[in-house]
């Protein structure tokens, strides 16, 4: 029995050198760079966040026995403590000491991002997020609202100059949308108000 599992384990010589260069699943530092680190007001809560996974890291290596599992969890532990040795040490003294101050920040762009992303794909924000955003106080709900409209508008004015680039015949939104000339008009329906 035993010489059938090691026989299993065994690789054809072909498969080795591409099995010992196979990176173990985790973020590549392209996606960790891109998707999962943040700057500006988010900068505090990411060092946090990282400091905190790798701690959890460290908790499941200690409580983990297979060699595929502790090879990822160390591969992801190192990745992520090469990236916080790159940072200014006291740039990450101060982001950790101080992240809770930056709470309010992170919170008016984080929702005014979301509800530009959410009007852009669905046609106006998430009941869920606009529950959020009405919950701020007054100055930081003007202010998400703020960086909703103006990113939405860029984010829009960037895409339509990517299609024409590319040559999509996009539609001018100043001239009103003409129906076939073979289709009736709908029927004008006013909003009945039911009285009491």
């Amino acid at each position: 029995m035993a010489k059938q599992k090691e026989q299993s384990n065994t690789l054809p010589e072909s498969l080795a050198e591409a099995f010992d260069k196979c990176p173990y699943p985790i973020p590549s530092r392209f996606e960790f760079d891109n998707f999962k680190s943040q700057t500006g007001t988010g900068f505090s809560r990411h060092i946090v966040d990282t400091i905190n996974r790798v701690r959890k890291i460290d908790s499941d290596i200690e409580q983990t026995t297979g060699s595929f599992e502790l090879s990822c969890l160390n591969a992801e532990r190192t990745m992520l403590l090469a990236y916080l040795q790159e940072q200014n040490p006291n740039t990450l003294k101060s982001s950790v000491l101080n992240w809770e101050m930056m709470e309010k920040e992170y919170w008016i762009n984080t929702l005014g991002k979301q509800a530009a992303i959410e009007i852009l794909t669905v046609g106006k924000p998430s009941v869920e997020t606009m529950n959020k955003m009405v919950r701020l106080p007054e100055d930081s709900y003007i202010k998400a609202t703020q960086i909703c409209v103006k990113l939405a508008n860029a984010i829009k004015s960037t895409t339509v100059a990517a299609e024409t680039q590319i040559g999509i015949n996009v539609p001018d939104e100043t001239a009103p949308a003409q129906p076939p000339a073979d289709m009736e008009p709908p029927p004008a329906n006013k909003l009945k108000i039911k009285k009491k």
